[in-house]
């Protein structure tokens, strides 16, 4: 799933590394405003490929 189909507030797992981050921003042009684990903001490309965190008993798509 590429970054530029979650919506803000969503964790997610970078594929590329392994890092986990959280949608801040999602509409900031070709860039996505992110926050990682430790709490630092930063962008990440649109087409970056992730793998979205579902909790336990979320809504099933």
């Amino acid at each position: 799933m590429k970054l530029a189909q979650l919506t803000a507030g969503v964790r997610f797992v970078l594929l590329r590394t392994g890092k986990r981050y959280e949608v801040v921003d999602p509409f900031r042009g070709h860039h996505v405003k992110v926050r990682d684990a430790s709490g630092r903001d930063s962008e990440l490309h649109r087409a970056c490929f992730v793998k979205p965190i579902v909790k336990a008993g979320g809504a099933a798509c």
